[in-house]
């Protein structure tokens, strides 16, 4: 099975598919000339080596010699850093993150270039605490910042004026569109 990669004319990336059923290869990459895309086509194994890397290189000027450049200088997975399990809380820690006071971590998140990220649940909601954006909950508070006490409220001038209606001294209607019928 072969795996087809449509760039747009800018080199952005437009669609992935893989050439199954027979004869749907060609008939996308017809599709895919009409809207101005380049396809490339790779083996499932050029494709994998590509995914390994976390992204799809691509080299300034076509689609076919950025794969080139993968292929000739593949990644090993062994060869890119494993993150420090140290810069993230374990699940079940309650942490203080920039918006949570308290947390409480349900699991580590892990994108495919290796970035990490705690997901944290508190009683307003769920969010992130990447690396650097979260403290235990035991530790004292950060201190913040002085800033200087707000001037106090003026006082007013005189009193709001009485903005309360008089009372209506005959009784009103609603005068009608078409005349009075009364």
């Amino acid at each position: 099975m072969r795996v087809l990669i449509a760039r747009n004319a800018r080199g952005f990336l437009h669609a992935v598919t893989c050439d199954h059923p027979a004869g749907f290869g060609d008939r996308f990459k017809v599709t895919m000339a009409a809207q101005a895309c380049t396809v490339e086509d790779l083996s499932m194994d050029e494709y994998s080596r590509l995914r390994t890397l976390g992204y799809v290189p691509r080299v300034k000027g076509s689609a076919p010699a950025a794969a080139e450049a993968a292929r000739a200088n593949p990644v090993e997975p062994d060869q890119v850093a494993a993150p420090d399990p140290t810069d993230l809380p374990e699940p079940g820690q309650e942490v203080r993150t920039d918006v949570f006071p308290r947390a409480t971590v349900t699991g580590v998140l892990t994108w495919p270039d290796g970035t990490r990220a705690a997901h944290v649940r508190a009683p307003g909601g769920e969010g992130l605490a990447r690396p650097g954006g979260w403290c235990p909950l035991d530790a004292p508070p950060p201190i913040p910042a002085l800033t200087p006490d707000p001037p106090p409220p003026q006082a007013r001038a005189s009193p709001p004026p009485d903005l309360t209606a008089p009372p209506a001294l005959t009784p009103t209607r609603m005068p009608s569109l078409f005349g009075d019928w009364s």
